[in-house]
């Protein structure tokens, strides 16, 4: 019995620290919060677009780690930065008509342009263009947005979110 009792315990213990082990990929376009934080990312929502967001009773908040102090939201930079992507934590939900529209786990690709996320628990989209150092809406940011908020055209390809700038330790 005490020979069960035991066995059991370990197999517990093993079986939790199996389930605390990540694997984590390779390939700097899915992974996240993984390493040590190298710096922040802070992006800075244009005037414009801060007006539409409020005018259509958008809201925007941030999901941990990324924090918000409206209108610089901020995320913890991790993986290399130094090989043209910069991977960030947290990410961006956009609330409004009770929808939701969940942006996470961006990649900032300087050497494609673009600023990936995975979008509503699916695909991984091209969110943002980058255009020097502001963040472009893409068409397929615009539709998800739309898509996900109940929208028809509100968010258009070419709509300018806002800046961004990195600050690496």
């Amino acid at each position: 019995m005490r020979t069960r009792l035991l066995s059991g315990i370990v197999s517990a213990i093993l079986a939790a620290g199996v389930m605390a082990v990540s694997v984590v990929p390779a390939n700097a376009e899915t992974t996240h919060e993984t390493g040590f934080v190298k710096g922040q990312t802070v992006v800075t929502l244009d005037p414009g677009a801060a007006f539409a967001l409020r005018f259509f009773k958008v809201q925007l908040d941030t999901l941990r780690p990324a924090t918000a102090a409206a209108p610089a939201y901020t995320f913890p930079v991790f993986g290399n930065p130094y090989d043209g992507t910069t991977e960030l934590a947290g990410g961006l939900r956009f609330t409004a008509n009770d929808k939701c529209f969940a942006a996470y786990a961006p990649v900032v690709n300087t050497k494609a342009g673009v600023v990936k996320a995975w979008v509503n628990g699916g695909a991984r989209i091209e969110l943002f263009k980058i255009d020097g150092a502001k963040l472009v809406l893409t068409e397929a940011g615009a539709k998800g947005l739309n898509d996900a908020l109940g929208f028809t055209g509100l968010f258009t390809a070419g709509f300018v979110f806002g800046t961004y700038q990195t600050t690496l330790n």
